[in-house]
């Protein structure tokens, strides 16, 4: 796609769609509200039927969170750099995401090379089939070689975060053999990338305290709360990117799937669903995807893919294991 063709397609839509929304921030704060008033509650309830509930809502709270904070981190809320810094901490230390790390693997690799040798957020190429990689994809992806409907696949943005949270705090180069790309950290950033994981430690410290000191319903809370929201946003995350071929350079309509989700739904996860638009205008007012995703189809009927979210989640399983590296690709070395 050319710098041509992406000036024509933001001239059809209003200005408006180009500014930001702070109004965003009113649903970031009651999400985390919502999330915050559940961990109380289940320090006080017994009931395990109750306890179930908290976790459930505290979970689609915390993913909401991870939603808004995705369009926060791109500055399509608030310009202002500072705020976005600051609130980046609360909301993504409630993700249990250094906003560093973040940052250089989502904002900079992956949005610089999506679905390219270069991304770390891709699927594997065959040549980097080894014990780890292998095992890592059967419990953490979902494909051909994996157990059916194998539910830890819900649980990946878990391991997501880790993988990348070491490869932040390691030396330069290194990277783990289940990293599919290295991103590049600046000197000086582990320490920005220690501190920010000693402020998550005390907003969990924080929810701990307010979930009564009480070890037990706090562990479920924890473990329950960060289970469910990874199943919602991992649902998402694997379809936009793993049904699209791997290319020598990034193309936002080739490499990346928009998914079809019911309009109270989308409406409720800040339009999240459409993948492709998020490509095209990162820092655009996600209220005007649908809009520009109509654009989209008139002008690439034939490319732009938009397609029911339960057909794109069922074709992931029937998707191979591992992928062949793009043609005049150079292979990375570990």
């Amino acid at each position: 796609m050319t710098s041509h063709d992406l000036s024509e397609i933001r001239a059809g839509l209003p200005r408006a769609a180009f500014q930001s929304d702070p109004s965003k921030m009113i649903w970031l704060f009651f999400h985390a509200l919502v999330v915050t008033l559940m961990y109380t509650c289940a320090g006080r309830v017994e009931n395990l039927a109750w306890l179930t509930a908290t976790v459930l809502m505290a979970g689609h709270s915390l993913a909401c969170i991870a939603f808004y904070a995705h369009d926060l981190s791109h500055g399509s809320v608030i310009r202002n750099r500072t705020v976005v810094r600051l609130t980046e901490g609360l909301f993504l230390g409630l993700l249990l995401i250094a906003p560093t790390v973040w940052r250089r693997v989502h904002n900079h690799a992956h949005h610089s090379h999506y679905n390219t040798p270069n991304d770390p957020d891709r699927q594997f190429f065959s040549d980097e089939t080894k014990a780890t990689t292998r095992w890592y994809i059967r419990l953490f992806y979902p494909n051909e070689d994996a157990l059916t409907w194998n539910p830890l696949v819900l649980v990946h943005f878990i391991p997501y975060i880790i993988r990348n949270t070491i490869t932040a705090l390691s030396l330069p180069k290194y990277k783990l053999s289940i990293v599919p790309a290295r991103a590049n950290f600046r000197g000086g950033e582990v320490r920005v990338v220690v501190l920010e994981i000693l402020i998550i430690i005390s907003i969990q410290l924080g929810l701990f305290i307010v979930c009564g000191l009480k070890l037990l319903e706090f562990s479920i809370m924890f473990v329950g709360v960060n289970v469910v929201a990874s199943a919602f946003t991992m649902v998402y995350i694997f379809t936009n990117h793993f049904l699209n071929p791997n290319t020598p350079s990034p193309d936002p309509i080739t490499n990346t799937t928009s998914v079809i989700v019911p309009r109270w739904i989308d409406k409720l996860h800040g339009h999240f669903s459409f993948h492709t638009e998020h490509h095209l205008f990162p820092g655009m007012n996600s209220n005007y995807y649908p809009q520009l995703s109509e654009l989209l189809m008139a002008r690439y009927p034939n490319t732009y893919r938009r397609i029911p979210i339960g057909s794109a989640w069922r074709d992931l399983w029937r998707a191979r294991a591992f992928i062949n590296r793009p043609a005049g690709s150079a292979v990375s070395q570990d």
